[in-house]
C-alpha cells in the first residue's frame, strides 16, 4: 500500500461514544486508547487491524485486556511500542511501515495513549515511503493538528 500525504485526505470526527479520532483517506486511523464500545464500532467499520504504539506498563490501567477483546472481536491486533526513554525508536517506525506497505491491511487503526504518537508514526510512514521529504514533516503535522515542536524534532531525528 502506497502511502502519499493529502491534506484532503484528513476528516476529524468521532464515534458514537463521543470517541475522537482522526480519519486519514479511508485505509488509516489515529487516534488515543479506545475502549471496548470503541473497538467494537470499529469492527462495525470493518477496520480490521488495531496497531498499539504503546509500552506494555502503560496498558496495565486498562479494565479490559485489549489483545483478548480484540480477538474476540475478530480483529488482528499488534504492538508496536515506539517510544524508549522519550526517543521514538527508528527501527519500530520502519517496521510500521514494512507493516503498512505490505497490503496485508486494508483499514488499519494506530493508536496510543491520546494520539500523538499515532500522529507521528503515520506521518514517519509517509517519510520512509519517500512520499514526502524529512522537511515536510513540520508541515504534515500542522495539518493533523500536532503542535509539539520536541517530539517533531524528535521525529526528524529518528528518521534521519
Amino acid at each position: 500500500m502506497i502511502i502519499a500525504f493529502d491534506p484532503l485526505k484528513i476528516q476529524k470526527r468521532s464515534l458514537s461514544s463521543d470517541f475522537p479520532l482522526i480519519q486519514y483517506g479511508d485505509s488509516f486511523c489515529v487516534c488515543g486508547q479506545p475502549q471496548k464500545a470503541d473497538l467494537e464500532e470499529l469492527k462495525k467499520e470493518k477496520w480490521d487491524l488495531i496497531l498499539n504504539l504503546r509500552n506494555p506498563e502503560e496498558m496495565s490501567a486498562l479494565d479490559f485486556k485489549m489483545e483478548e477483546l480484540c480477538e474476540i472481536l475478530g480483529l488482528d491486533y499488534q504492538i508496536i511500542p515506539i517510544l524508549q526513554e522519550s526517543v521514538l525508536n527508528k527501527e519500530a517506525l520502519k517496521k510500521i511501515n514494512t507493516l503498512i506497505k505490505s497490503g496485508d491491511y486494508k483499514k488499519i487503526v494506530i493508536h496510543c495513549a491520546v494520539g500523538g504518537r499515532a500522529v507521528l508514526a503515520l506521518i514517519a510512514c509517509f517519510v520512509l515511503s519517500k512520499e514526502c521529504q524529512l522537511e515536510d514533516v513540520p508541515e504534515i503535522a500542522s495539518h493533523f493538528g500536532f503542535q509539539s515542536p520536541q517530539m517533531i524534532n524528535n521525529l526528524m531525528q529518528a528518521l534521519i
